[in-house]
């Protein structure tokens, strides 16, 4: 249905959308197909069927399996903090010693429950599939807000179903999604939808009935919230209305292309060599079915019957005399030379996919600790960077809607609920501290360690007594994981004089 047939202008909205988003179907069927064959794409195979039928090269499988691991684990550490609370707009050093010590009992209880209410959720099944895609074009998670005792579900949305409309600043905020839903799930999705007769008529005839739906989530610059809708497709009805102040979304790309609003992720760059190994490993294979078996010819002398024939070791084949009997069939040619394009094919693959990586060791011999750290180094160059763009279209947008849902006064009584702290008003800011961040903090900390040992050997005198070598190993350890909790408090430079806020940590720390 184009946009001229729709009446509702969210829906030509989502129909403009859609015409542009489908534009990449083709190329990210043809993608997945070579390397994430089991994820599904939403391209109409059914669940459940083989999908790996084709794959005879399987290098970029394994390298997008590898890479999705690497960065669930580089960015969100399964049973560990990967993210750290501070104040909205002032700086938490400038505090009075007891506001001080009550932000500090503050982050505590609220990175405790946060990452508990994570690691309690299926956020961890969820997201690889998500970064999957992201490799490949884009990744989408929805966040649902749960129950009290379950406050957060999340849900890897196919990339076939997934429509994003990019704002003017870059970024993604407009979300449509297009759907199959079965009826009998629609009140269970949706408690507040509201069904119109002829619908609720074929859901109680048949409670499979699948109805088209559109999901609607669109950013409203006035407010500055997000207009929620769900449609029936076919006659337009609105099921569901609702505003949020976070998007349930969380849309994220690691590379794109000027003017373009779907991702192009590192897998994509490397379709054509995918698919050039995949049918070089294919012809491999059946020219080594022809030589293991190979291809024979016999004389029709009426009396070898080739269909009686067992190409077995042992077996004894009569021929009438004077004929040649079965003779082998000689190949036209050799493939020796695939060999070593396959091999070019494959490192071009791991490397684009996986980044960098170290060479063997020549010969005999092993690598120096100055060859593996200059080796690491080229590797965080390439693998930083790329990682790290993830930070601000998953790592904030994720924490601010689960902080949101964490927050709400639907989560009072909840072992994870986090009160708000009571600082004039402003909001929490996630600062990222997953192993990935902490790399780029590791290698400042060494440049600025290198540069005072460069600087002691002018004059080491003059150089200590112009840092402030308590700050200075404060910092040094801070970079390198040692918890903050664990040092004694540095002197404030001064304070601003906020009251104490124990009575209300306590409250918040005792509470069920």
């Amino acid at each position: 249905m184009t946009a001229a047939r729709f009446a509702d202008p969210i829906l030509r909205r989502f129909a403009r959308a859609e015409a542009k988003r489908r534009m990449w179907d083709d190329i990210l069927h043809e993608t997945y197909r070579l390397a994430l064959p089991n994820q599904d794409d939403d391209d109409g195979r059914a669940r459940g069927a083989r999908r790996d039928a084709e794959i005879f090269d399987g290098t970029a499988v394994r390298a997008v399996k590898w890479k999705r691991a690497k960065l669930h684990g580089d960015l969100f550490p399964p049973f560990r903090h990967w993210t750290h609370f501070l104040p909205e707009g002032v700086e938490a050093e400038t505090f009075d010693e007891d506001t001080r010590r009550a932000w500090s009992a503050f982050v505590e209880t609220a990175e405790r429950r946060f990452h508990k209410a994570i690691d309690r959720s299926n956020f961890h099944l969820e997201v690889p599939l998500a970064l999957g895609d992201a490799l490949i074009s884009t990744g989408a998670l929805l966040i649902h807000e749960g129950a009290p005792e379950d406050p957060l579900r999340f849900e890897a949305v196919p990339i076939g179903q997934v429509i994003p409309e990019e704002s003017p600043d870059g970024t993604i905020r407009t979300v449509f999604r297009a759907f199959d839903v079965p009826g009998r799930d629609i009140p269970e999705r949706w408690a507040d939808a509201r069904l119109p007769a002829e619908a609720a008529r074929r859901i109680a005839d048949d409670p499979d009935t699948p109805f088209a739906v559109v999901e609607a989530t669109v950013w409203n610059p006035e407010r500055r919230l997000y207009d929620y809708a769900v449609f029936l497709r076919e006659d337009e009805h609105r099921l569901v209305e609702r505003r949020y102040r976070t998007s349930p979304w969380v849309v994220f790309r690691i590379d794109k292309a000027t003017g373009e609003t779907m991702g192009r992720g590192p897998v994509l760059d490397a379709r054509a060599d995918i698919a050039t190994a995949n049918k070089t490993k294919e012809l491999i294979l059946k020219n080594a079915s022809i030589a293991v078996t190979g291809i024979w010819q016999a004389e029709d002398d009426g009396v070898l019957n080739p269909a009686n024939i067992k190409l077995v070791p042992g077996a004894i084949i009569p021929k009438a005399p004077g004929s040649e009997g079965l003779k082998p069939l000689e190949a036209p040619g050799k493939f020796d030379v695939s060999q070593l394009l396959l091999k070019d094919l494959q490192e071009g693959i791991e490397a684009t996919i996986k980044g960098p990586s170290l060479p063997p060791p020549e010969g005999a011999g092993t690598r120096t600790a100055y060859e593996i750290g200059e080796r690491r180094a080229d590797q965080m160059a390439v693998d930083v960077p790329m990682s790290l763009r993830l930070l601000s279209e998953l790592d904030y947008p994720l924490v601010m809607r689960c902080l949101a849902i964490l927050t709400s006064p639907a989560m009072a009584g909840s072992p994870y609920a986090i009160a708000p702290f009571p600082l004039d008003g402003r909001r929490v800011t996630p600062v990222p501290v997953s192993p990935l961040v902490r790399y780029q903090d590791i290698a400042d900390a060494q440049a600025r360690n290198q540069a005072l040992l460069l600087a002691m050997q002018v004059d080491a005198e003059t150089t200590l007594g112009l840092v402030d070598r308590e700050r200075y190993i404060r910092d040094f350890l801070e970079a390198h994981g040692f918890k903050a909790a664990h040092l004694r408090p540095a002197a404030p430079p001064g304070g601003q004089g906020l009251a104490p806020l124990f009575a209300e940590l306590n409250r918040m720390e005792d509470a069920p």
